[in-house]
């Protein structure tokens, strides 16, 4: 029974010493990818591109909703490469891997191609507008939050329009958070401009101010 794909992750081996560093560089990759993936029918709804130091062939592991494939990965020359040309290692090892997913499962490689080729127009670059607004409590203006995401940080904006000529009329620099401290995307909650002039993104329980901003 096909699912829609929610998710896609590279996830360095248990064995890997820095392994929980690796996963969180990897993840600006991931959410850009998603980011372009439109609706994408699969067997499983997460895909977990597992790698592995040696590993002697492809192996599938399926996991209720969730699919994890097992590939080889050179560890000691990924560490020796440029930054720039590591993305790049990651995107071939990202790209390989669902192309192999959705090959063996018979799935429509069609959304897959356009997200893929979305990351590379994109070069490698994942930054934009979140799809969250915050209206001012006057209605006159109204907020939008501009994010970049690399290997390091995510760096997060507001920007006020005024209404309603939705021009952009100031920018105000929010915050830098650790990949680590939020995974992003599925961590963001409400984001809301409160009568006393404060602009708050929420974690998606609630419990958690990512980001704030007072006294617009």
């Amino acid at each position: 029974m096909s699912k829609t794909l929610r998710d896609v992750t590279i996830s360095a081996s248990d064995s890997w010493p820095d392994r929980r560093q690796f996963n969180v560089r990897t993840r600006f990759l991931t959410t850009l990818f998603l980011d372009g993936l439109p609706k994408c029918l699969f067997p499983f709804g997460k895909i977990i591109i597992s790698l592995e130091p040696a590993t002697p062939k492809l192996e599938f592991e399926p996991m209720l909703n969730v699919l994890r494939l097992n590939m080889e990965f050179d560890f000691d020359k990924f560490l020796a490469k440029k930054k720039e040309k590591q993305t790049e290692m990651l995107f071939n090892i990202l790209s390989l891997g669902l192309r192999i997913s959705f090959v063996h499962f018979g799935a429509d490689m069609q959304p897959l191609e356009v997200a893929l080729g979305y990351v590379q127009e994109r070069k490698f670059i994942n930054q934009g507008y979140l799809k969250k607004k915050a209206e001012s409590p006057d209605k006159k203006k109204y907020a939008k939050i501009f994010f970049r995401f690399t290997e390091e940080s995510i760096e997060l904006s507001f920007h006020i329009f005024q209404k309603p000529g939705q021009q952009s009329i100031r920018e105000i620099f929010a915050a830098t958070i650790p990949p680590h401290e939020v995974y992003f995307y599925p961590a963001i909650g409400e984001f809301v401009w409160s009568a006393d002039g404060n602009i708050t993104l929420f974690s998606r329980t609630r419990d958690k101010k990512i980001v704030q901003h007072a006294g617009i």
